[in-house]
């Protein structure tokens, strides 16, 4: 007679895995930590952009947030610098105020691509995308700066 069909070590199926024993049987639940029960499964909103048109002094204002995993919330607000105007008309220098999580702030110098409507950080290659379809993006975009030597 064949003991497989005992409490130690059998297989179910419907278990998930190996039960009876300390292989970890029992059904699977979110490993990656990323989704809550609540939302049905889509992942936690880490970061968000939006754009106002005439909010500083008559000037378009970007602002954005992004939760940063073991270091915390950050937070921006950017509009146009004095002399916003480059060599190209694709660009517009904007300033941008950043605040860490401790609260101390900094200031950045950024791009404002005019026809793709984003906001480029120069010196980190991140993206803020007020006009992203999820409700706005500040993250990485895959931009890199091309710095040509004249």
């Amino acid at each position: 007679m064949n003991n497989y069909n005992n409490n130690r070590g059998h297989y179910s199926r419907n278990e998930g895995g190996y039960s009876g024993n300390n292989y970890g049987g029992g059904q699977r639940s979110n490993y990656g930590g990323n989704s809550s029960q609540g939302n049905n499964g889509q992942a936690k909103k880490r970061s968000g952009c939006g754009m106002k048109d005439e909010a500083r002094n008559g000037q378009p204002c970007v602002y954005g947030w992004r939760y940063v995993p073991g270091h915390g919330l950050f937070k921006f607000v950017s509009s146009p610098a004095k002399e916003p105007a480059t060599k190209s008309e694709r660009w517009l220098k904007f300033v941008t105020n950043i605040t860490r999580p401790d609260g101390s702030t900094f200031f950045a110098d950024t791009l404002w691509d005019t026809t793709k409507k984003r906001l480029k950080f120069t010196k980190s290659g991140q993206v803020a995308n007020p006009y992203a379809s999820n409700g706005g993006y500040w993250g990485r975009g895959g931009f890199k700066m091309k710095i040509r030597n004249r």
